[in-house]
């Protein structure tokens, strides 16, 4: 993407040079500025292979075998390195933050991604059943959290990054099988990419509404992009996936060892919060974690968490 993008910006500005060609170059020229912007919003770059043709497995096939995948990964551990660039709401200032922590999942909705510095603690990210939460500590010293319960609704304040939406890209989840179960599974081919693409909607008031959408390689069945919408169908959350790596278990050879990504591009356009990163040495557990302290997180102690500020986001909604 970021390639499509360098090459786009590089031919823009150029219509000088065109105009002093001869007609047949210039038209060539012009074709070729084109496709540049066009591939700049597509999901491969560089040479596009011939788009596919063959055949293709039913919903049902396809879900089966991510399943098959994912339900050998009920928990992960893993280093990270990440970048994270917040737009504070409060003031519009931009602050970025570099380093690495540790990732943390227990199926279906514990989650933990931490991340640290030479500084100390910069971010603790976080969900359980009940709660999720965002803590950035330099300069924003703030802590948003909110109660599962009241996501989606418009009494809910902004919040930097929503936890839910960053384990939603994980890829680890299994989906269900039951294809008019909401959110319900719709999928078409498309051929160029080579990629199933799988759209989950639910019944709203008046109208069906996408609620996310998954582009699967046909050949692997790994994401490769995850789009996560609003009620308007706006895209609240894109996320590119890559890098795919095996996770070691005991006794299972390694052709049948699952896989996940190990490097995540994520992209909130409502908040304009951009977020990468790289995850290594990828295994089940360590040393005894994740386990039930990891996802558990006091918010009603700013002192002890090191912030200035609590804000919880979900507080006009009443309980």
């Amino acid at each position: 993407m970021k390639n499509c993008n360098q090459k786009a910006r590089r031919h823009e500005g150029k219509a000088p040079v065109c105009l002093r060609a001869s007609v047949p170059s210039c038209l060539r020229a012009l074709l070729l500025c084109a496709s540049l912007l066009l591939a700049s919003g597509c999901c491969r770059c560089g040479k596009k292979s011939p788009p596919y043709t063959g055949k293709t497995e039913p919903l049902e096939t396809v879900i089966e075998n991510i399943n098959a995948n994912n339900q050998k990964l009920p928990t992960l551990w893993a280093h990270q390195n990440y970048t994270v660039i917040l737009v504070d709401p409060k003031n519009n200032k931009t602050h970025r933050v570099d380093g690495g922590g540790t990732l943390l999942y227990r199926r279906q909705r514990d989650f933990r991604l931490t991340g640290t510095s030479v500084a100390g603690r910069i971010f603790d990210i976080g969900s359980n059943d009940d709660r999720f939460w965002v803590m950035v500590l330099p300069e924003v010293s703030t802590l948003w959290w909110g109660n599962y319960r009241n996501i989606g609704e418009p009494c809910m304040r902004e919040i930097p990054i929503r936890p839910d939406m960053v384990l939603g890209v994980l890829g680890v989840a299994t989906l269900s099988d039951n294809l008019l179960k909401s959110p319900m599974p719709v999928m078409r081919f498309n051929n160029d990419e080579d990629a199933y693409m799988v759209t989950w909607v639910v019944k709203g008031v008046d109208r069906l509404l996408a609620v996310k959408e998954v582009w699967y390689d046909r050949q692997t069945l790994r994401p490769r992009l995850v789009l996560l919408y609003d009620e308007s169908g706006r895209v609240a959350l894109r996320a590119y996936l890559s890098r795919y790596v095996q996770v070691d278990l005991e006794n299972v050879a390694k052709s049948d060892r699952p896989w996940v990504a190990s490097n995540y591009d994520l992209f909130f356009p409502e908040t304009k919060t951009k977020m990468t990163l790289s995850l290594s040495d990828v295994q089940l557990e360590a040393r005894g974690f994740p386990n039930d302290r990891s996802f558990v997180l006091r918010t009603d102690d700013p002192l002890k968490l090191g912030v200035n500020r609590v804000i919880q986001i979900d507080a006009d909604c009443g309980q």
